[in-house]
Parts: structure tokens; sequence; C-alpha cells
């Protein structure tokens, strides 16, 4: 009987370490998510699991009991704002993710996802979210080009409200969606510059609950929408719609974890699309001696900003890749680099006879190849938090999808780059942090156009988190394009006031 017993219970272990997939030295007791390869992951603790991210803050900050403190708790996936299961900077939860994010400029303690449950429970649906307003004021002449683009009097708005739907469906099984609620299409302005006209178009209709009085409707983004497997720490696997894991921004998004108040311009740009629908696949390797190794590989459709979420309309499919490596010797130190390649195409299907026979085919009215890198760093030490990303895209048009240029003649292929660097040093008072941001990018909506703008911009500030969860910001932006004559904005300079509140739920 003893015998019996222990080849049974030999032939169990054997099994289970071969099912579904090779150890490769360490199994997953519980549904870890594994941590992304996005080097910008907050540096500091998240806010309490099941809430929303709080914004960065001072490392130094009193945190309520019972919130994750480490690292790696801070980098779970399972939370948006801080997950139980580990994320490596590859692909981290929604405001975990968000939360390395520019400045990640976390240094806050970001809400992160909240933490997975037990291996062999099941959870409810867990609903959490940030949301902001931001009062805008420029220093422009009245007559500037820039309001084009910009509010031309003091105004407020409401940028993000995001919400998260979370829930745990079992053992390694996990599904995350992140909608943002937004006021567009209403008030949208049309900013294509061809005839110098902007317009504001309205999106409103008869409520038929108030005697059909006109009502104004706004609509929803999706962000993200996904499926996730977490077998090993070096191992999960997300079907659906994911952020693409470049960087440090693109994936920490949420305002109250980001330190500045906007975006760098060069994010905006999307010189890496900003989401993808596919298969990704992500993970960390713990080397020892305080280094870590994340990486991401995804498979997708590609592109879909501008052409379309749910077809692919080439047989082309997108490759993402990314790596990153952590070192903790002194303070946190993370360096990644990205590659994407892909072709994006806008296309229309025809119907037309051959003989008596009915058939298709499509008619490619926009096609390309593109291939972008990135690379970036961020460093966190004490109270010092350094943050850098830079991104270069080729774009190569196809013979059946090269356009017309608005300028006349065929558009050109063409190399776009640029990048942004942020410091900030966290202080003991209130959780401040004066922050100071460069950025140098393109502009994608004038380059359309046929004119080759860029940006340089220079902005300071304030980052100050009174409590965990609130966070206000205070910025100052100055930006000029450089070069004379083929710019649309030469010679005129930008200067503005931003105040932000930024909360999360």
């Amino acid at each position: 009987m003893l015998r019996r017993k222990t080849g049974l219970r030999g032939l169990a272990i054997v099994a289970a370490a071969l099912w579904p997939l090779p150890l490769l030295g360490q199994t997953a007791a519980q549904p870890q998510a594994p941590a992304t390869a996005t080097s910008g992951s907050n540096d500091t603790p998240a806010p309490p699991v099941e809430s929303a991210p709080p914004p960065s803050s001072a490392a130094s900050t009193q945190l309520p009991a019972g919130l994750p403190t480490t690292r790696r708790d801070y980098m779970r996936e399972d939370n948006p704002w801080d997950t139980t299961v580990p994320s490596s900077r590859a692909g981290a939860g929604p405001l975990a993710e968000s939360a390395s994010s520019v400045a990640a400029e976390p240094e806050t303690e970001v809400p992160t996802e909240p933490d997975a449950p037990a291996e062999e429970s099941e959870s409810p649906i867990r609903i959490y979210g940030f949301s902001d307003m931001t009062i805008r004021h420029l220093i422009l002449p009245k007559d500037s080009p820039w309001f084009t683009y910009l509010p031309r009097n003091t105004t407020g708005h409401v940028g993000n409200l995001n919400v998260y739907f979370d829930t745990q469906m079992g053992p390694k099984w996990r599904a995350l969606s992140e909608i943002r609620f937004t006021y567009l299409p209403d008030g949208a302005a049309s900013t294509a510059v061809t005839d110098g006209l902007i317009e504001r178009g309205t999106n409103q209709a008869g409520d038929y609950t108030e005697f059909s009085r006109a009502t104004s409707v706004g609509g929803i983004i999706i962000e993200r929408a996904y499926l996730q497997y977490m077998r090993f720490s070096w191992l999960s696997i997300k079907a659906g719609q994911w952020l693409t894991p470049y960087g440090v921004w693109n994936v920490d998004h949420g305002s109250p974890t980001v330190i500045s108040v906007r975006s760098p311009f060069i994010i905006g740009a999307e010189l890496f699309p900003r989401r993808q629908v596919g298969l990704l696949a992500e993970g960390t390797i713990d080397l020892g001696k305080d280094f870590e190794l994340g990486y991401a590989l995804g498979v997708s459709n590609g592109r879909t900003n501008d052409f379309s979420f749910y077809e692919d309309f080439d047989a082309n499919k997108a490759v993402t890749l990314r790596s990153a490596m952590t070192w903790r010797g002194m303070g946190e130190l993370t360096v990644g680099a990205t590659a994407y390649k892909g072709r994006a195409t806008r296309a229309s299907e025809a119907l037309y006879y051959a003989g008596t026979a009915l058939k298709s085919r499509q008619q490619i009215e926009k096609q390309w190849d593109e291939v972008a890198y990135a690379i970036d760093l961020r460093w966190t030490w004490s109270h010092v938090h350094l943050q850098t990303e830079w991104i270069m895209n080729d774009r190569k048009y196809t013979d059946a999808g090269r356009t017309e240029a608005a300028n006349g003649g065929l558009s050109p292929d063409r190399r776009l780059w640029g990048g942004y660097a942020l410091l900030g040093y966290r202080t003991p008072w209130l959780g401040t942090m004066p922050y100071f941001k460069f950025e140098y990018s393109p502009e994608p909506q004038t380059q359309a156009i046929g004119i080759a703008d860029k940006f340089v911009m220079y902005a300071g500030g304030l980052n100050i988190r009174p409590v965990p969860r609130v966070v206000f910001k205070v910025e100052y932006t100055q930006a000029y394009t450089p070069g004379q004559g083929s710019s649309l904005f030469a010679g005129q300079t930008i200067r503005g006031i931003d105040l932000q509140a930024a909360w999360a739920f």
C-alpha cells in the first residue's frame, strides 16, 4: 500500500508540473499576474485595495492601515490601482498600469487593482475608477492661432471619468474592462485646418422623459476589455483589447497617479498605437541580486485609431515586443525598450458583376507599413523621481494605399520622433512634489495637411496629495514651434496655467 500511494503521489506531482505548461522552476500558488515590462510603474505603495488609484504622493506620506506597501504589492495586476498579482511593468493593472505613468509620475500611492482573491475562490465584480477636473487659462494674444486647438477663455472641464469592472472568475482567471465616459462627440471641434474654419459639432437628441427637450448626448471610450489567464509569474496571457505596453505613460494613465496635469505630447501623437486588439503574453523573471527582467509579446490586428477596432482590413498581423530590466540596488531603476511592426489599412467593400456572377472586391483608401521603436527609463530613489521616454516611427505607404497630400501631390513616406523627460522631488509637506518636464514632439494633425510642425514645451508645477486618494496640481506651460516659414505656428509662443483636482474612488 505504501508503495502504491507513493507511486500515485509521484505521478500526481509530475502531472501537475507538466500541465498545462512547463514550470521553468516555479509555479504560482496564487493567481499572480506577471509584472509587466513597462518601465513605469509607480514606485510608491498603492492605495486601498478595492479602491481607486490615489495620486502620486510623497514617500513620507502615511498610508492607511492594511494597504500594500512593497514594490511588488504595488505592481500587482489584480487591482487596477494595485493588484495582488504582481504585474511587470509590461502590463500592469489598470490603475496600477496607470500608476506607473507619467510620470508615472507616481511616486504616490496610486490606487491599484484590488487584491486577487484566493486561488480556490471566485470574486464578485469589483467597480472602481478615477476622475479629474481641470481649469485652464491661456496667456495669449486674442488673435493667436493657438485658439484653433485650445479654449479662448478661462475654462473648466471634467477630462476623465474612468470606471473599471474587475472580477476574478476562478483560479488564475480574471476579466477586466476600463470604460471612459466623455462628453464627446458633443461640442467637438473640427481641427483639420484645411479651409481656415473651425466648427464645433453638436450631438443632441430630444429627451423623451423631458417633453422631448433637446439634451446633449456624450459617449464612451473602451480603453481596454480583456480576459486574462495568469499561470506563472513569468507568463500571463491576455485576450481582448489591451493598452500597448510601451514605455511608462501609455499603460499608467490614471490622472490621480500621474505627476503632471496632462500626458506628454508625444504620447498623444500615437507614434505607437494606443490600444490593440489581439493576444498579449507578458511576465517577469527574477534574476536575483535585485535584478528582474520583464517582457511583453503581442500579436494584434494592428493600429485601431482612425481605422477599425473590430475588423482587420489586411492580412498583416501587427507584432509588439517589449523588454525591461529593473534593478533595485539603489532605489528602483527600470530601463526598457519596445518595438512595433504592422500595417495600417482603411478600406471599403464594393460589389460588381463578372458576367452574371455577383462578386466583391476590397477598395484600399489608405494603407501604410510602419515600424516604431521606443526606449524608456524610470528611476526613483529616496524622494527623487526621474522619468523619460523617446519614440521614433517610420511610415512607408504601399503603392495601392498612398493618399493625396492636402497641399497637392502624394503623401510622402516619413520619419517622426520625439520624447519627454520629467524630474520631481517629493517633499514631506502635504506630499508636495515640485517637478519640471521637457518635451519635443511632432504634431501629426498639421503634418497631415503638409505643415511640418514640431513643438518644444517646458512645464513646471506642483503635485500635492493631502490624502491618499486626492491630488491637486498646479502647472505652468510654455511651448513654441522651432523653425520658420514651413511652420503653421512659427513664432507663436503659447503660455498657460492649469489647475487640476484628481481623485480615485
